[in-house]
């Protein structure tokens, strides 16, 4: 819920920024948050090293940095205009392939290493890959929440400050709806209420790209977004992967689930961005970007059908 939340109140606190200050002034916001967070860590982290930690899994690290590292610098490079002249060019191809070379070398270092920060044996768990398909679903909708500003400021025609404070009826939502959707997966399970979640995004989604876009509609959208993403960037993702795993693999799971998200987030990005670039000036590549987004809402509560009832989680709880 934490990192979700702060995902999206980042535009807001940058439209308060930018309503008094320079543009340059956003990187200050960090600042004060590293020291509270060096401050913070050096109170409360622990600092003996257990007797039973283990080995860093180095080649596996600069392996999976190579191959988000090749991915992001590819993605950033394509242009929808002249989409296969770029494709075709240096600055696309050579960092496709070092990602997916990169990324072969990553699946056999983690098959054979000791203490993999990715193991792979998880994803022979059903649960696993249809959670990891949603966390990258999820990753996907956060990024895209980067530029719903610029949208808003080319359909209402307000200042960009102006369309970061519009965000905050999606940010209330969120955070009001993180606390009572953890509540309900406690009691009712984890499916019906990820079911749930993507009905609300695929509806807010749909507003914002097939109907005439005012205020009030505006506004009801991001609620229903906002509610969505409560639950797919709160606890539900996590829950499950708790539940499916073991004590001793819940760390690699956790890291799983991070991956998939920050993977997603790094698609949608450079894809968007690449694409509400070609349609400068217009909204129609955010209602396109939409569009999509929509029909990937689609398959991924589709995919969330799949996922284990209250009652076959209660089984998997009490049998461990």
């Amino acid at each position: 819920m934490v990192f979700g939340l702060a995902f999206l109140t980042g535009p807001v606190l940058a439209g308060l920024m930018l309503k008094y200050f320079t543009w340059n002034s956003l990187f200050l916001i960090n600042i004060p948050i590293v020291i509270l967070v060096i401050i913070g860590s050096m109170k409360l982290l622990p600092a003996n090293r257990s007797p039973d930690s283990k080995s860093i899994d180095w080649p596996g690290i600069v392996a999976l940095g190579l191959f988000l590292s090749g991915f992001t610098i590819a993605l950033n490079n394509l242009k929808t205009a002249g989409f296969w002249e770029t494709v075709l060019s240096l600055s696309f191809y050579p960092f496709i392939i070092v990602g997916l070379i990169a990324f072969v070398f990553f699946l056999l270092i983690e098959r054979n290493s000791e203490h993999p920060i990715v193991d792979t044996k998880l994803f022979y768990l059903k649960q696993v890959r249809i959670v990891g398909f949603l966390a990258f679903g999820t990753g996907l909708y956060q990024a895209a929440f980067v530029f719903v500003p610029g949208m808003t400021v080319m359909v209402f025609g307000v200042e960009p400050s102006t369309a970061s404070f519009m965000l905050l009826p999606v940010v209330l939502a969120m955070a009001i709806s993180s606390p009572i959707s953890g509540r309900l997966i406690d009691r009712y399970g984890s499916r019906i209420i990820i079911n749930i979640a993507f009905g609300l995004m695929a509806i807010g989604l749909t507003l914002l790209f097939a109907v005439p876009l005012t205020k009030p509609i505006y506004y009801f959208a991001g609620v229903m977004l906002g509610i969505g993403l409560s639950v797919l960037a709160g606890s539900s993702l996590r829950y499950i992967m708790l539940n499916e795993v073991s004590a001793g693999e819940r760390a690699s799971a956790q890291g799983v689930l991070t991956i998939m998200i920050s993977f997603g987030q790094i698609i949608a990005s450079a894809l968007i961005g690449a694409f509400t670039a070609g349609y400068r000036d217009s909204i129609k590549g955010y209602q396109i970007v939409f569009a999509i987004l929509t029909f990937i809402t689609i398959l991924l509560g589709v995919s969330s059908l799949r996922l284990k009832s209250r009652s076959q989680e209660k089984e998997m709880y009490t049998g461990k």
